[in-house]
């Protein structure tokens, strides 16, 4: 039912736990084969897809959608395979989706958006592996959270100027307004 319906993916899946409680289950390790390969090349073109559309995060979403029905299906002794390029578009995808949301952040910082941008740099951390990457991260997020605090002292909101500075570790709990 799943595979007429084109789930291929949830269709393996489902292999998976019959072969999980029985790996001795007639045909299904033929069928978690078949259906799996199916749902690894239909999630690899979603993936594509929305890289193409520079829909990054979502790209990368399917791909670990992708990984995790793989890493699945080798838990049970099958192996769904890829393209040779798999790896270094992953890689790509990947960097697209951090610089994509660092731009995000920056465009929103550059607005005043400061919950925005926050957001954004936040977000961008999940996809970034290289660790002078995460330091311009932080330091992002470290002026923005200043600048959310120079804007609320500017309006007279010192309370929140001072939870905002609080909250982001740049004032100590002993400070008292």
């Amino acid at each position: 039912a799943l595979t007429r319906g084109g789930r291929y993916a949830e269709a393996a899946r489902t292999y998976v736990q019959v072969l999980r409680e029985d790996p001795d289950w007639p045909s299904a390790r033929n069928e978690l084969q078949a259906v799996g390969q199916r749902g690894v090349d239909r999630l690899l073109d979603e993936a594509e897809a929305a890289a193409a559309d520079d829909a990054y995060e979502a790209a990368v979403d399917t791909l670990d959608t992708l990984d995790a029905l793989r890493e699945a299906a080798a838990s049970v002794g099958v192996d769904l395979t890829v393209p040779a390029d798999y790896s270094a578009f992953r890689n790509e995808t990947v960097r697209a989706a951090a610089d994509q949301l660092i731009a995000i952040g920056r465009q929103a910082e550059e607005a005043g958006s400061w919950r925005g941008a926050i957001d954004a740099y936040e977000r961008a951390r999940r996809y970034v592996q290289q660790e002078a990457r995460l330091v311009m991260l932080d330091t992002a997020q470290a002026r923005t959270s200043l600048q959310w605090a120079a804007d609320d002292m500017d309006r007279q909101h010192y309370r929140a100027a001072h939870e905002r500075a609080a909250l982001d570790g740049f004032v100590g709990d002993d400070v008292q307004l």
